[in-house]
């Protein structure tokens, strides 16, 4: 979602890897990442700009990350405050903010979640999922967050087995305002060699539903038609 926003409005991005005890974010890119958000606290005091340029690791020109702790246990020195000063000084150098968070409630999560501006909550078409995302829509609500705010969407849309999607949003009572289709040769492939399948495989359909959903985040900062050019020399740089 960060490299189809950055690729298609121009626009730097940051990601968080809000998963702190096993976040992946680092390995779906390809990064080997030399400090991670446990070292950047360890200098919370002194956070501003230009300190936490220094704990970024570049994907791209326009895309940064900042990685999960190296180790489960680290998890435990990030605090909620730092999440929030992490995530304020973030948005003040990025025009888009990606977290990937863990399923929890944690207060560091709460923080993390009071900042959004869009919480994407991903749900899938069997029961227990389903049964967990309802649950989690629930107290979402409770914290008075706006519907404009909390946004399902279903991934791995079309497996076998799996419910029909009216079905699905009934019981949610929330309409899907994105699917992304279930496409596991693609996207464990990309995994594997850590390319986004929005790189590796753009014309796919699971690739252009993530360009759909990133277009309704971007609104009219989206720049048209998807840079064709662009994505064709990623393909060969990466072969």
């Amino acid at each position: 979602l960060a490299v189809a926003l950055a690729s298609n409005t121009s626009s730097q991005v940051g990601v968080i890897d809000a998963d702190l005890q096993i976040g992946v974010m680092a390995l779906f890119l390809n990064l080997m990442p030399r400090v991670t958000i446990a070292d950047l606290v360890k200098d919370i005091d002194g956070l501003d700009q230009a300190l936490l340029e220094k704990y970024l690791t570049p994907y791209s020109d326009n895309v940064k990350v900042l990685a999960a702790p190296f180790r489960p246990e680290q998890a435990e020195a990030v605090t909620a405050a730092n999440m929030s000063a992490i995530i304020k000084t973030m948005r003040m150098m990025y025009r888009y903010v990606i977290i990937d968070t863990t399923p929890s409630f944690s207060e560091t999560m709460l923080a993390a979640l009071d900042a959004a501006d869009i919480i994407m909550v991903v749900a899938a078409m069997d029961l227990p999922t389903l049964k967990n995302v309802k649950l989690c829509l629930e107290i979402m609500d409770s914290l008075q967050y706006s519907p404009d705010k909390v946004k399902p969407v279903l991934n791995r849309a079309g497996s076998e087995g799996g419910m029909d999607v009216r079905e699905a949003e009934e019981s949610l009572r929330r309409p899907f305002v994105a699917t992304i289709p279930s496409d596991g040769k693609v996207v464990v492939t990309a995994v594997n060699r850590g390319i986004p399948f929005v790189v590796s495989h753009p014309d796919t359909l699971v690739s252009q539903n993530i360009f759909n959903l990133a277009r309704t985040i971007a609104a009219d900062d989206w720049q048209g038609t998807r840079k064709e050019g662009a994505f064709g020399k990623l393909r060969r740089l990466f072969g």
